[in-house]
């Protein structure tokens, strides 16, 4: 399997489709409003409908109510769900979509469990933070893998491919690409 690379929170139409056009797989649109990568629906499906066929348009979301997920699906073609919050697996799985779920890295964290309570999820998705790493349960239909571009070296050595999901390393300020 090849590596396939997600640029996260895009914000504005000319970076999704600069993303694209450099070869990205995947684009994320951030509906954390505490974020300053937040876009609302309307410029969410700007975006999402100028986004060219054959590149995922994901929907990141914290610990949101299923009516503000159901909200967003009615207005934007998102093909994955992507959750950072405390999210139930009910939840996570109540939208008929693919979806990511993020796990906070502490000591003793079982991620093994962690899938479990996921439906068996694939344990792939890391990310640095100021206290370790943050992973997640992947749960995708194409059984891909997604890494945080800094630890996809350490992947590609222990024969793993991946899906790189770029949200620090390639943004010039925050919601800005390219």
């Amino acid at each position: 399997m090849a590596t396939v690379v997600k640029i996260c929170g895009i914000t504005r139409v000319e970076d999704g489709l600069a993303a694209a056009h450099a070869g990205a797989h995947a684009i994320g649109l951030v509906f954390h409003p505490a974020s300053p990568r937040f876009v609302t629906i309307d410029r969410a499906r700007e975006i999402a409908q100028r986004i060219p066929p054959f590149v995922t348009v994901v929907g990141l979301f914290v610990n949101p109510d299923p009516q503000t997920v159901e909200a967003v699906l009615r207005e934007v073609p998102l093909q994955l769900l992507q959750f950072h919050g405390d999210e139930s697996p009910e939840l996570c799985a109540g939208f008929g979509l693919p979806y990511l779920k993020a796990v906070r890295m502490a000591p003793g964290t079982d991620l093994l469990q962690y899938a479990a309570r996921y439906g068996g999820a694939k344990l792939c998705f890391w990310t640095p933070s100021k206290t370790g790493c943050t992973a997640a349960a992947e749960k995708h239909s194409n059984g891909g893998r997604f890494l945080e571009t800094c630890r996809c070296r350490w992947s590609w050595r222990a024969g793993s491919p991946c899906i790189m999901s770029a949200k620090r390393f390639a943004r010039l300020a925050p919601g800005r690409w390219m």
